[in-house]
């Protein structure tokens, strides 16, 4: 509401809406009519709300004709007897809201606005003033609004900074990458369960995977602890050292909220690989932490008794944010060519990391995209 600009250092509107000064302002020690009453008591409140204003622009004007130096109140203090503080915060607040005073209002309301770009300061004063809102009612009502503006704000970063996932599969999905752009292939492919000739479904990926990634980078692969899955992943991986790759030791990750049914002829499955490839050119790990550099990685699986497991073969948030700080930057480019349910590039996302990822299942696409990548 633009109707009480105090363009003339006025805290009180005439009966022809004009405004007055403060020493215009008319009222009487003893009044001769009830209406001459009425009209003492309602010039009476209009200074009692207003005063911090009038006493702010004073300041000001003072400021201005240099009777004052700017910023020092000792004079104004020991003339009002009002502390140096609460003078700071009526020009504080008389420069903040400016042309935007409101004339139902006191100064307690416009004070909890002053914070506010004007355009915000108008509608909550306005708001205030239609549906005559307390001066605690209206600072919840800013305190909810202010909190509805940073989680629209962390909606846009996360939204601009979402791990992008693409509905293909993964020979089309290495394409999109120059060979040596990539810092860390991080994946998680389909295990020998699932695959019926692993030898030409590694043919078709793996040894591309591994060109994409530049000579200071790594590569983290998963699989399972199936003997004939193990045999094959080395014996392709140990043909990579002809590309100058040196295969590590296995890295176990191991859970133990899992047990299932206790079996008769053989162990229960609490465990599975992570291949590790890296060069002697790849930049050197970040694994200074004690429980965080050994081989073994004892994490338990996401479950579905607590919320967090969204797809069968989802590997944990933590084992994805270990292996990610372990051997990238920030900024640094990540790519997995079988993303699933989106674990590794949405936590690749949240540490400052790029990442693209591709899912050929439109079942478990829309897992990935729910929690929060962005389908291109």
């Amino acid at each position: 509401m633009r109707g009480f600009p105090f363009a003339e250092r006025a805290l009180y509107f005439n009966d022809m809406g004009e405004p007055a000064k403060i020493n215009q302002i008319p009222f009487s020690k003893e009044s001769e009519t009830f209406e001459q009453w009425q009209s003492d008591l309602v010039n009476l409140g209009t200074i009692e709300r207003h005063v911090q204003f009038f006493i702010g622009d004073k300041i000001l004007e003072g400021e201005t004709k240099k009777y004052i130096e700017r910023g020092k109140y000792d004079l104004v203090s020991e003339l009002t007897g009002i502390e140096k503080s609460l003078l700071m915060e009526y020009v504080s607040v008389t420069k903040s809201i400016s042309l935007l005073r409101n004339k139902d209002l006191p100064y307690s309301h416009h004070r909890e606005v002053a914070k506010l770009a004007p355009d915000d300061q108008e509608k909550f004063l306005n708001q205030a003033a239609e549906k005559h809102w307390s001066v605690s009612t209206l600072r919840d009502s800013i305190k909810k609004w202010e909190i509805d503006q940073v989680e629209k704000e962390r909606d846009k970063e996360r939204e601009a900074k979402a791990p992008i996932i693409y509905h293909e599969d993964c020979t089309q999905f290495l394409k999109r990458f120059e060979d040596k752009s990539i810092d860390l292939l991080l994946t998680d492919p389909p295990y020998s369960t699932d695959i019926s000739d692993l030898p030409t479904f590694l043919d078709t990926w793996l040894y591309d995977s591994l060109n994409k990634i530049k000579d200071t980078g790594r590569a983290f692969i998963c699989i399972g602890a199936y003997p004939i899955e193990i045999y094959t992943y080395l014996g392709y991986l140990l043909f990579a050292s002809k590309m100058d790759w040196i295969l590590d030791c296995p890295l176990i990750w191991t859970y133990r909220n899992t047990l299932g049914q206790t079996p008769d002829m053989k162990y229960n499955l609490n465990y599975q690989l992570i291949l590790h490839l890296y060069k002697k050119t790849s930049n050197p790990l970040d694994n200074r932490i004690t429980n965080e550099m050994f081989s073994v990685q004892d994490i338990n699986a996401p479950d579905g008794r607590i919320g967090n497991r969204f797809y069968k073969w989802q590997k944990p948030d933590m084992l994805a944010e270990r292996l990610i700080l372990h051997s990238t930057e920030p900024g640094d480019k990540i790519i997995d060519p079988f993303v699933g349910s989106g674990t590794f590039i949405l936590k690749a996302s949240e540490n400052n990391r790029l990442a693209w990822g591709c899912e050929n299942d439109p079942e478990i696409l829309d897992i990935a995209i729910n929690r929060g990548c962005k389908l291109i």
